[in-house]
C-alpha cells in the first residue's frame, strides 16, 4: 500500500489505499516554519502490512511480514503476536506459564477463545490441567519466525476449536540470510543467547537454532527462570510446491510470583515485591516432530501435514495461603499450595484441497494461508 502528497491551488489531497483526505484552503507555496517555498516534493510511504483489498474476506484479516515482525521488540515470544491489532499479550504468576491474551475487549485468558497453531501443528490445549485452551508460545525462537497470519472475530468455521475469538497462525523461516549469535545482558538477571543458521543441504535447506536464557524479575524471592529451545528443520520448495520436516525442544523452570494480599502490604507484613509463598513456580517441557507437504497446480493447491507433540507441565500455586490449612495452633501448617500437572501426546493429520476459482471456474488469486 503506498500514500502519495500533491499539492494543488486551494486544494490538499492525501490518497492513501484506504483513506481519502481533502483539505481546503492550502496556497500553492507551502510554509516550513512559516517561511515559505516554491514547492513541495512527492513523498510516498509504504505501509508493512500487505495488502489485502480484494483479496481477505474482512478487514478482520491480516497477515505480517518478517520485516515487521523483527522490527519489534519482545521480552516474551508470545508478544510478536501484538502485531495483530487488538491483541494484548501479557503474563502473570511468573514466566514458564502460557501467556494471557486479551482481544477486542476479552479476556482470553491463556487462550481459551484464541486458536493459534504454529508450523501446521496446534498450539491450545484440551482439557488442560491449569486451563482449556493453553497457549504456551515460549518455545518459539522469535528471531526465527517468518510469517504471522491472523483472523479476528467468530467467522471462520474452518478453524474450529477455540477460534471464536480469533486464530493465528505463524512459522519459522526456511532459509537465514546469513546466521548470528547474539548475547543480551539485562536488570534483574537477565541473560539471553541465541545462535542460529541455515545451509544448503542436498536439493534443499536445513535451518537449525539454540537459544538459552535465564531471569530473576525485581523480586524479593528471585524468579531463578530458565529455559532452553531449539529447532532442526529441513525444506525444499517453496509455499505452494514442497516440503518441510521440523524438530523442535523446549524446556523451562521457575518459581512463580503470584498474587498477594494487599491488606498484607498495607500492614507492613510484606512488601510489593514479596511474595507470600516462595516454593510456587513450574516447569515445562515440550518436544515437537511435524511434516508438512503441499503441491500447487495452475488453480488449485494441495496440503498435508503430520505431527506428534509430547508436552509436560507442572505447575505449584496457592492462591489461598493458609484458608484452609492454617498455621498451628489451629491448623496443620502445611498451607493451601497445590500441583497442577499434565502430561500428554498428541499427534494429529490434516489434509486439503484447494481451488482458486470462481464458480464459472474463472481463476482467483491463489492466498496461501488466508
Amino acid at each position: 500500500m503506498s500514500t502519495t502528497t500533491t499539492v494543488h491551488q486551494g486544494l490538499h489531497i492525501v490518497l492513501s489505499g484506504a483513506l481519502l483526505v481533502l483539505i481546503s484552503g492550502l496556497p500553492i507555496a507551502a510554509r516550513a516554519a512559516g517561511v515559505p517555498t516554491l514547492e513541495l516534493e512527492t513523498i510516498e510511504v509504504r505501509a508493512d502490512s500487505t495488502e489485502l483489498i480484494g483479496i481477505a474476506d474482512t478487514a478482520s484479516v491480516g497477515t505480517v511480514s518478517r520485516k515487521q515482525l523483527q522490527a519489534r521488540p519482545s521480552f516474551r515470544p508470545g508478544e510478536l503476536l501484538e502485531e495483530t491489532p487488538g491483541l494484548i499479550v501479557t503474563q502473570h504468576s511468573g514466566e514458564g506459564k502460557a501467556n494471557q491474551y486479551f482481544i477486542r475487549g476479552f479476556n482470553i485468558d491463556h487462550g481459551t477463545d484464541l486458536r493459534i497453531d504454529f508450523n501446521g501443528t496446534p498450539v491450545n490445549q484440551r482439557s488442560h490441567g491449569h486451563g482449556q485452551g493453553w497457549a504456551d508460545l515460549n518455545f518459539v525462537i522469535p528471531e526465527l519466525v517468518g510469517i504471522l497470519q491472523y483472523k479476528k472475530g467468530p467467522y471462520y468455521a474452518d478453524e474450529g476449536d477455540f477460534s471464536s475469538a480469533g486464530a493465528i497462525s505463524l512459522d519459522y523461516v526456511d532459509t537465514l540470510p546469513e546466521g548470528f549469535a547474539l548475547v543480551g545482558v539485562g536488570e534483574d538477571g537477565y541473560r539471553r543467547g541465541v545462535i542460529a543458521d541455515s545451509s544448503s543441504v542436498g536439493a534443499g535447506n536445513l535451518l537449525y537454532g539454540l537459544e538459552a536464557s535465564r531471569y530473576d524479575g525485581p523480586w524479593t524471592s528471585p524468579e531463578d527462570f530458565e529455559k532452553y529451545s531449539g529447532v532442526l528443520r529441513y525444506s525444499h520448495g517453496n509455499a505452494s510446491d514442497g516440503f518441510d520436516i521440523s524438530a523442535l525442544g523446549y524446556s523451562s523452570q521457575g518459581n512463580a510470583t503470584n498474587q498477594i494480599a494487599e491488606r498484607a502490604v498495607d500492614n507492613g507484613l510484606i512488601g510489593r515485591f514479596d511474595s507470600l509463598d516462595p516454593t510456587d513456580g513450574s516447569n515445562t517441557d515440550r518436544y515437537s516432530l511435524s511434516a508438512g507437504w503441499r503441491h500447487g497446480g495452475e488453480s488449485s493447491l494441495s496440503e498435508a501435514n503430520v505431527y506428534v507433540i509430547r508436552h509436560e507441565l507442572n505447575l505449584f500455586s496457592n492462591f489461598t495461603y493458609f484458608l484452609d490449612f492454617p498455621e498451628p495452633p489451629l491448623g496443620s501448617g502445611q498451607g493451601d499450595q497445590f500441583e497442577q500437572e499434565d502430561k500428554r501426546v498428541i499427534s494429529g493429520l490434516n489434509a486439503k484441497h484447494s481451488w482458486f476459482t470462481d464458480w464459472d471456474g474463472n481463476y482467483v488469486e491463489n492466498t496461501v494461508g488466508l
